[in-house]
């Protein structure tokens, strides 16, 4: 049971952050990042303030400080599941995949959660891994709205209905057919969809194709 002075320090944290959010939103992004810099320093959980600091840099373009703040907050708790999706997430928005991974991966070898599996998805449609995308996903029952969509279009980037013409149900296995690697990832869905259908259309039996298709249909 937490002790009262705990409480308290909570309390005050709780403050503080909800007051560098007002400054912030009345334009004063200097008075919050002063408010946050002397909370750090005071007595209490500096990580929840940390956080708040981080995210006002990153929106303020100061993400080199950001970054800074969160890789402190992972330093003395290398499980902060906060502190990894953010700064995974300014990395994957610099254009920086392979350094959100290594974000990812350190976090995920020292907590069992799975809250990162979607952002683990994510980031490996970033670095073009698309198989390996479905596979960090995982069921798309466990994921959100975007989560199923971007699960969706790594499987089709993957080879879609290919993958089970070849057998390869194990994703971090297959290898996608010369020149499907290549595709934009910004084609829309219809665009990505038909030409895969038509890849794997030509591949395969005209007789089988219809059946395939319907069992295909239920696979992403």
């Amino acid at each position: 049971m937490p002790s009262r002075e705990s409480s308290e320090a909570g309390d005050v944290t709780a403050r503080v952050c909800a007051w560098a959010g007002h400054l912030e939103e009345m334009g004063r992004q200097d008075e919050a990042r002063q408010v946050l810099r002397e909370a750090l320093d005071s007595p209490g959980d500096p990580v929840p303030v940390a956080l708040t600091l981080a995210a006002l840099e990153d929106r303020a373009g100061a993400t080199a400080r950001a970054a800074e703040l969160l890789r402190k907050v992972l330093g003395d708790d290398p499980g902060n599941l906060s502190a990894a999706r953010m700064l995974a997430m300014m990395m994957l928005d610099e254009g920086k995949a392979d350094e959100a991974a290594r974000v990812v991966a350190g976090v995920a070898s020292s907590t069992e959660s799975g809250e990162l599996a979607e952002l683990a998805g994510e980031i490996r449609m970033a670095q073009g891994r698309y198989a390996e995308a479905v596979a960090a996903f995982g069921l798309p029952s466990s994921l959100s709205s975007r989560g199923r969509r971007l699960r969706r279009r790594s499987w089709w980037h993957s080879g879609g209905p290919l993958r089970r013409r070849s057998g390869q149900d194990a994703a971090s296995t297959f290898v996608a057919p010369a020149g499907m690697a290549a595709r934009s990832p910004d084609l829309p869905d219809t665009a990505l969809e038909t030409i895969t259908w038509a890849r794997w259309l030509s591949a395969s039996p005209r007789t089988s194709s219809g059946s395939q298709q319907t069992r295909t249909s239920r696979a992403w």
